[in-house]
């Protein structure tokens, strides 16, 4: 039975990708970042809402960036204002002229900056976290992408084109790309507003955003049903096995999930949601509980728990050092068998080790650009 329906919360329109939410640890990650750009910096924070240019600390909006910029720049209690951008989830930044504020030193872009907050002033910025702020150049008649050269005359083309940049934040509804995973969730709202159609349980008063949760609720809450209907015919099945038989003895028809993505084909609706997680968006939702390592899949994570509690069971048989994994150990015989598989492409050295081919290069070869390892059988 479809219904009409208000907004459901996001959390709930995030089950399907199963994200895990972990509890708020100190370093808050991306907003700490931004923070100490925004204080240690001339970067001038913006907001883009309705079609204006509005302050990032408080409600004001202009017409034009000139105008919240000039209003920022004299913003009162600023310090404090900056504090409070720690809540935001992402912050635009006009980085124009861009300078360090604590010793004036000009920087060419925003990961400059950052690399000389690192380096210089022992500022703690966690670049794998992510930045926390889009960077944006709006000082000239046009507005520039500070990705590319392509320029446009508004600045909600420039900012819809921002996206096209970062492939790694898909909507796995409709293949949308976004800056940031707090685009993405925004964008996700569209797909379940109020004008959007939802799922009502045949067996009680809830409603879900999609048909698959509406289903699952069905089989967990009130028993088992015949919830798998047939597309071709009146039909209806217990479990997916036995549609899919249906559908192969009597319509000669199998059900596929293409992936929007790329060229690849799914039997089951669940194997397609995985697949986009894991290669488009690159989700690691799978966390170290020892350290703060995450990884996109489980088999991942178990592969890199045996760091901290493995049982060292592989051991060698010359030296009698043991090792947790077996591919570990296979690494450690190349020693023994005098395995030089990582060669020098200037000079045609060859070590065993991928370290020590990377230490000969910094001394021998400080100048020459990093090169990929090829074997000793690809040089005969």
């Amino acid at each position: 039975m479809l219904v009409k329906s208000r907004a459901i919360p996001l959390d709930l329109r995030l089950v399907e990708l199963k994200l895990k939410w972990r509890p708020k640890r100190k370093y808050n990650d991306h907003r700490d970042n931004a923070a100490i750009i925004l204080e240690s910096s001339n970067v001038c924070p913006f907001r883009w809402k309705r079609g204006s240019f509005t302050c990032a600390y408080c409600p004001q909006s202009f017409g034009d960036f000139c105008g919240v910029k000039n209003h920022v720049i004299e913003h009162p209690n600023r310090i404090e204002a900056m504090r409070f951008a720690r809540t935001l989830a992402n912050i635009k930044v006009e980085v124009t002229d861009l300078r360090c504020e604590l010793c004036l030193t000009n920087c060419k872009d925003i990961d400059s900056l950052c690399e000389h907050l690192i380096s210089n002033h022992n500022k703690l910025i966690i670049k794998e976290h992510g930045l926390g702020v889009t960077p944006f150049n709006l000082s000239g008649k046009e507005y520039q992408c500070t990705h590319c050269d392509e320029t446009f005359e508004l600045f909600s083309k420039l900012n819809t084109h921002l996206n096209t940049h970062y492939p790694n934040t898909i909507c796995f509804l409709c293949g949308k790309a976004f800056s940031t995973i707090h685009r993405l969730r925004a964008h996700l709202v569209i797909h379940d507003s109020a004008e959007s159609v939802h799922y009502k349980c045949t067996k009680c008063d809830q409603v879900f955003p999609t048909r698959v949760l509406r289903n699952s609720h069905i089989a967990l809450t009130h028993g088992p049903e015949y919830r798998y209907r047939c597309p071709y015919c009146k039909e209806s099945f217990k479990n997916y096995s036995d549609r899919g038989k249906h559908l192969k003895q009597s319509h000669d028809k199998k059900i596929e999930y293409p992936c929007k993505l790329c060229p690849a084909v799914f039997a089951m609706c669940n194997q397609r949601t995985k697949h986009i997680k894991q290669v488009h968006i690159r989700l690691k939702s799978f966390s170290c509980d020892f350290c703060a390592y995450k990884f996109v899949t489980a088999a991942q994570l178990r592969n890199h728990i045996v760091k901290h509690v493995g049982e060292r069971k592989f051991q060698c048989q010359v030296c009698k050092k043991a090792y947790a994994r077996a591919k570990t150990l296979r690494e450690h015989m190349r020693i023994h068998n005098n395995d030089k598989r990582f060669v020098c492409q200037y000079c045609n050295n060859a070590y065993v080790q991928k370290c020590s081919l990377q230490n000969h290069m910094k001394t021998h070869h400080p100048t020459a650009e990093p090169l990929k390892k090829i074997r000793l059988s690809q040089m005969y």
